[in-house]
């Protein structure tokens, strides 16, 4: 009795639990009736505000749930996992949404207005034109390796032709351009080329890198992602218009601004995979591919940010002009439409007729399936990590090997030789740069006084000597005392700067008998230059044979210290150049201060040195410090004394602000090194 007693409450809790289960049932019933109920009035009212008369409510494609119980198998879960599935792909707010909106719509102008379906055409047609435009403008113009062919050997030339010539070395401290190129202390065209070569490769860099093919493999998989994600959804859309049920005279009437198309006939389906989807999926294509390849095209890497940045702006334009342009009222209706088969239980027919178990297509029930959404993700992976892999063995493996061959014709390869034309054959005469040999470290104070005379010339402080105003306006031929006639200057006390009128400059580099012309004269502030320079400690310690210069203050000096002459005669190059105090002295520097200084060392045919200045090398000191109160009026040595490079060090690297040297032979050259007699040349490009 007791156990029957227990089984007759188990039966009624039962039975309660039962109620309860029925109850909430029809509740949840009631709540999705009230809620199509909500719906429908909402349309009604949007569209009497809108049209400003009586209208009827958008008539939606209700779900028809046969009976009261839900099928068999699914619970909350899967219930809830269906309704996802089925309710379809909701549009978005872009111009590419919008017009199959209007395709798939027959009343024309449900869903917008008059005004409203004329600015879509219109944003349609644009968003294509600018699409296109900016395709085709990549494909032609932006892109394209940045190293072909014909620009390796156009940089290959513009390297051996110029960056190797004599004139264009750095003499003052014996670098090739070619070496002070790949250095970084030349300032070109080539040398931003460089530049770009070299961050892009990482070459010689310290520490932890990365080179700019990980940057453009990692901007191209990032590209792929967001143009990926815009093929997917141009296929989920493909899908949906695919999978509705095909109706011979339906139509669907997004008069309401809201629903779901649940049938399309097929001419709506053909007209919007045609005019709207494939041109659509097309599009997102191009985009990847091309995207792709101008970003691996970009060999600098600051411009890959702004390059992906551009692409990004192409990508959304139909979102731009629909937000930009459209109603807010149209963005609004976009976003509450759908496309999406209605959910219909199996063995039922959408129109309320009962249709057999299966009805269904197998086509429309394998895309709908959960499993099929498992393997679209799949292939989405794959498809993406294919496409990364397939654009960096086309377009990004071939740049980076275009990028190494720039490499190899601009910094490979011997860079510290030099060459000038064989004055006979014409054919190029290669020399070697070599900083231990004596002879070219003696001169290389000559060529660095070239550069610190054009620093002084434009008011800048000199490299290799402290500031001195007064020795600036001397070279400038500003001074009170300069003299503005060549070979006047000592008629009429003055100084011979210089500096001359364009007239003057002209008629010297014409003249043909330069020593019995008018401009062979004793070039004091020069030698002052020339001077200063050399007796930095930077030269003095490669050839202590130039701390001579530091007692001789004037030419008459440098003639009775035997600095420009071999007992008494032009020195040759056999001529023994060891001085009293046991240093070297070098040929190249006399003939240089010879061709400084022509009237006191006897190189001018109106003038003999030797009747005015005793002959004997060092015997003139006395004559020599009296002759030197006529110099010119520059102040006292005291602040040009053995000072360093102004902007390097004593082991030569200042480099990057030394190329004065570079200037051509103006008249004959006597020595290996081929010393200049005439003005200096500008500096090369870059100021150097």
């Amino acid at each position: 009795e007791k156990q029957n007693e227990q089984i007759e409450k188990q039966n009624e809790q039962i039975e309660k639990q039962n109620e309860q289960i029925r109850a909430l049932q029809a509740a949840v019933r009631g709540l999705q009736a009230a809620t199509d109920t909500r719906r429908q009035g909402e349309a009604s009212t949007d569209i009497v505000a809108d049209d400003g008369k009586e209208a009827s409510a958008l008539e939606l494609d209700a779900v028809k749930v046969q009976g009261d119980k839900p099928v068999e198998g699914e619970g909350e879960g899967s219930g809830d996992a269906a309704d996802d599935d089925d309710a379809g792909v909701s549009l978005e707010a872009n111009v590419w949404d919008a017009f199959l909106a209007v395709v798939v719509s027959h009343s024309r102008y449900g869903a917008f207005t008059c005004c409203e379906y004329a600015m879509l055409v219109i944003l349609f047609i644009l968003n294509a034109c600018l699409q296109g435009l900016f395709l085709l403008a990549i494909g032609r113009t932006m892109s394209g390796t940045p190293f072909s062919s014909d620009t390796t050997k156009a940089m290959l030339f513009h390297r051996l032709a110029d960056y190797h010539h004599l004139d264009r070395a750095d003499l003052a401290h014996m670098q090739t351009r070619a070496e002070m190129l790949c250095n970084g202390d030349v300032h070109s065209r080539l040398s931003g080329t460089w530049d770009d070569v070299s961050t892009y490769l990482q070459v010689d860099s310290e520490g932890a890198s990365v080179s700019g093919q990980v940057v453009s493999l990692i901007a191209i998989s990032i590209w792929t992602l967001v143009t990926s994600k815009e093929v997917s959804r141009t296929c989920e859309l493909i899908q949906a218009v695919l999978v509705l049920p095909s109706r011979g005279g339906g139509e669907t009437d997004l008069s309401g601004g809201v629903g779901t198309v649940s049938e399309l006939r097929l001419l709506d389906k053909a007209c919007a995979l045609l005019l709207v989807l494939a041109p659509r999926l097309v599009t997102a294509g191009l985009l990847m591919t091309i995207g792709s390849y101008w970003l691996a095209c970009t060999s600098n890497v600051s411009d890959l940010i702004l390059n992906a940045c551009a692409l990004e702006i192409v990508k959304d334009m139909d979102e731009l002009l629909f937000e930009s342009l459209m109603t807010k009222r149209a963005q609004g209706t976009i976003e509450q439409i759908k496309i999406g088969a209605p959910k219909v239980a199996l063995g039922s027919d959408p129109s309320g007729s009962e249709a057999p178990a299966g009805s269904r297509s197998s086509l429309c029930s394998l895309l709908a399936s959960p499993r099929m959404a498992q393997v679209v993700m799949v292939f989405r992976f794959c498809f993406v990590i294919a496409a990364v892999c397939l654009f960096n063995m086309v377009f990004l493996d071939p740049i980076v090997a275009d990028i190494n061959e720039a490499r190899r014709v601009t910094c490979t390869g011997p860079r510290d030789f030099v060459y000038a034309e064989h004055p006979n054959t014409l054919l190029p005469l290669f020399a070697e740069l070599d900083q231990t040999e004596e002879d070219t470290n003696a001169m290389r104070c000559f060529y660095a006084a070239k550069y610190d005379m054009l620093l002084m010339r434009a008011s800048f402080d000199p490299l290799y000597s402290d500031r001195n105003e007064t020795l600036i306006e001397l070279v400038a031929g500003t001074h009170a005392t300069c003299s503005d006639k060549p070979g006047m200057a000592a008629a009429s006390g003055e100084v011979p700067c210089p500096s001359y009128k364009l007239s003057i400059v002209q008629d010297a580099l014409k003249e043909d008998d330069f020593a019995g012309s008018r401009f062979c004269q004793d070039e004091e502030i020069m030698l002052t230059v020339f001077r200063l320079t050399c007796l930095n400690d930077y030269f003095t310690n490669t050839f202590p044979g130039l701390s001579h210069l530091s007692d001789t203050l004037t030419c008459a000096e440098v003639y009775a210290n035997g600095l420009c002459t071999c007992s008494g005669h032009e020195c040759e190059p056999t001529d023994d150049y060891t001085m009293p105090d046991g240093l070297m002295w070098n040929y190249n520097l006399a003939d240089a201060l010879r061709r400084i200084c022509p009237q006191s060392c006897g190189a001018c045919d109106s003038v003999a040195a030797a009747e005015a200045i005793p002959s004997s090398p060092g015997s003139g000191a006395e004559d020599g410090g009296n002759s030197s109160q006529q110099g010119p009026p520059i102040p006292s040595e005291g602040n040009s004394s053995q000072q360093g490079p102004q902007s390097g060090s004593e082991n030569g690297s200042n480099t990057s602000n030394t190329n004065g040297a570079g200037s051509s032979t103006n008249g004959t050259s006597s020595g290996a090194n081929g010393t200049s007699n005439g003005p200096p040349q500008q500096p090369s490009d870059g100021g150097r």
